[in-house]
């Protein structure tokens, strides 16, 4: 039979090894690509909680690329509602307040990485300063980008270009 998904996740920490290999049998490539890699199982897509921590301010850097857990999408909900394949998304924990109270501390973020442009006005993982941010971007009427923070604390910036590592699709954050 097919393990539950809570119960898949309870054998993976028990046993001290990955929900990918208990799900394929082959551990996710080391470096950069095991960030960004997802497991698709059954009715499942297994995203790894990396314990990548950034800031969503200016001094986000990676910390670790450690698989901490998993946590799972239904397969079916991640290509309906939010148009997009598992192995273009990537799972991050935001520290910091510059995006409060859209993007609160702790809260998980959904970035796809197929959209490393910008597209439309929205919220965007960038890569800033050599490190990441999570934040808004808006065109102005002259052309120039508005990238800003949700919280009026942090003051905006105009630029003519910025590197965009993807657009976040998707918030969750404890209530």
């Amino acid at each position: 039979g097919q393990p539950s998904v809570g119960n898949l996740v309870a054998l993976a920490r028990a046993a001290r090894v990955s929900v990918e290999w208990l799900a394929t049998g082959s551990e996710p490539a080391q470096g950069a690509h095991a960030v960004t890699r997802a497991v698709e199982h059954g009715d499942f897509i297994f995203m790894p909680r990396n314990s990548i921590r950034f800031s969503s301010g200016r001094d986000g850097i990676l910390r670790s690329e450690q698989v901490v857990d998993s946590i799972a999408f239904r397969a079916d909900w991640v290509k309906r509602a939010l148009h997009t394949e598992s192995r273009d998304l990537i799972l991050i924990e935001v520290i910091g307040d510059s995006m409060a109270p859209t993007v609160e501390d702790s809260d998980l973020i959904l970035a796809n990485l197929a959209e490393p442009r910008f597209r439309q006005d929205g919220i965007y993982l960038l890569r800033q300063d050599g490190g990441l941010a999570v934040k808004r971007i808006q065109r102005r009427p002259d052309g120039k980008l508005l990238v800003r923070s949700d919280n009026p604390k942090y003051e905006a910036m105009v630029v003519s270009n910025v590197k965009i590592i993807g657009r976040v699709i998707w918030i969750g954050g404890c209530v």
